[in-house]
């Protein structure tokens, strides 16, 4: 459903569902940040309150609810609550993106 979305706006990234298990969520997320087409993703659960350790910047909303959606990679912070959904987000993605 994502990719077909970023397709429709004119967004160059796709969805890609990932497993990652709990114990290793923090090693993850620095690994992504490494990679320099991986700038963001959807979280979902088991992982949507544990990312919040990894997150520099929260908004209101991921605070107030002690749980996070979606981070961008480029750092590390929240952005605005979206869908839930089992996918990943990569490719690249323009700074003004209304998508993200």
């Amino acid at each position: 459903m994502w990719s077909a979305l970023f397709r429709l706006n004119g967004v160059d990234a796709v969805c890609v569902p990932m497993r990652v298990d709990p114990p290793g969520l923090g090693a993850f997320l620095e690994g992504a940040k490494a990679l320099r087409n991986f700038v963001g993703l959807i979280v979902t659960i088991p992982h949507k309150a544990a990312s919040l350790a990894h997150v520099g910047s929260l908004t209101e909303r991921s605070a107030l609810v002690g749980a996070v959606n979606v981070i961008r990679l480029d750092a590390l912070s929240s952005v605005p609550p979206m869908s839930s959904s089992s996918c990943f987000v990569i490719g690249s993605m323009c700074q003004t993106c209304s998508v993200c």
